[in-house]
């Protein structure tokens, strides 16, 4: 079973959220500003791909100016970017503005702690990390890496929280707490 600490009290009468929601919340925040970060991707590639193009090829051609170990594998990931997004704009965008839509619709219901969008988010986080993690065998990067272990993160933690929420709903409310 689980224990729900969701918020103590301090001795100055503030509550005090636990780890876990603190955890939570930035994770689940963290995933919607990935969200909102594909939306204005997806939302450039449609209107200006050019754009997104000479943005990428330019900083891939700064970082080599000033060659570090750091500044070559970002020139590298930028460029492995404009390839990607040279080979289907089009496709890219529209796969950037769902998945965008879909992670910010997501993350607003989670914290709004609706408990029927849980099942539906676990399904979505699941579907993202499939792709993720094609895309990571298919083409190997340090960014497709990165938000593969997000998502695995995010997933787990939402889970977590489901399985909590639920319980916690499913406890009846006693009469003192109804005069709340």
């Amino acid at each position: 079973m689980v224990e729900r600490t969701r918020e103590t009290t301090r001795a100055d009468g503030r509550s005090r959220r636990s780890l876990f929601d603190r955890v939570y919340g930035f994770t689940i925040a963290l995933k919607g500003l990935d969200g909102v970060i594909e939306l204005v991707a997806g939302l450039l590639l449609l209107l200006a791909p050019n754009a997104i193009r000479w943005g990428l090829e330019g900083g891939a051609a700064e970082a080599q100016e000033r060659f570090t170990p750091f500044r070559g594998f970002l020139a590298d990931e930028l460029l492995r970017a404009d390839q990607v997004v040279a080979a289907g704009v089009a496709v890219l965008a529209v796969v950037l503005l769902v998945h965008g839509v879909v992670k910010v619709v997501t993350v607003y219901c989670l914290l709004r702690r609706i408990l029927a969008a849980y099942p539906w988010a676990v399904l979505v986080l699941v579907g993202l990390l499939i792709w993720q993690s094609a895309v990571l065998a298919t083409a190997p990067s340090a960014g497709s890496a990165v938000l593969a272990a997000l998502d695995v993160v995010v997933l787990a933690l939402v889970a977590r929280e489901w399985r909590v929420l639920a319980i916690e709903r499913r406890r009846p409310v006693s009469p003192e707490e109804r005069e709340d």
